[in-house]
């Protein structure tokens, strides 16, 4: 299938699924918005396809929108990464980091309201994310003052 104006040709559908890709919302390094992992992941033939962005649900709605719109099969989840004390000196589910697990959930259709329990819930890991990706980037202008980013200019855009 070719789309008028794009040029970009679509990959007939393959056995092949990535059920695993993080979007933009949570820091993604390859930039690709929610509509953009759907065409993407259409455009190359994917069987099934799917998102689960660190602490947030931001782009859940988004994506299975696109899902739809392109005939692609799509899930959307969550996934944080948080520390067990119980368990600090063993490997769980990261390798070489002792007592880190990462948990997942699967099956969202979109963000929670903000004013509901889970919503509450989402809004504190989001915030909590934030904090720990401007520590970060703190740590890496103070390495590499040449190029300082700022989070509210640079990184949320």
């Amino acid at each position: 299938m070719l789309l008028q104006g794009n040029e970009a040709a679509v990959v007939p559908e393959l056995p092949i699924t990535n059920l695993h890709c993080h979007t933009f919302c949570s820091f993604n390094a390859y930039g690709y918005s929610p509509s953009g992992f759907a065409w993407e992941s259409k455009k190359r033939g994917l069987f099934a396809a799917g998102i689960v962005d660190f602490d947030v649900l931001h782009g859940a709605q988004e994506f299975l929108e696109a899902c739809g719109v392109l005939g692609l099969r799509g899930t959307a989840g969550i996934e944080s990464r948080v520390f067990v004390p119980e368990w600090k000196d063993r490997e769980i589910n990261s390798p070489k980091e002792p007592g880190i697990f990462y948990a997942m959930g699967v099956g969202f259709l979109r963000d929670a309201d903000p004013t509901s329990r889970p919503g509450q819930v989402l809004l504190s890991m989001a915030s909590m994310a934030r904090k720990r990706n401007e520590a970060i980037l703190e740590r890496l202008n103070a390495f590499l003052p040449a190029v300082a980013l700022d989070y509210e200019r640079d990184v949320l855009p």
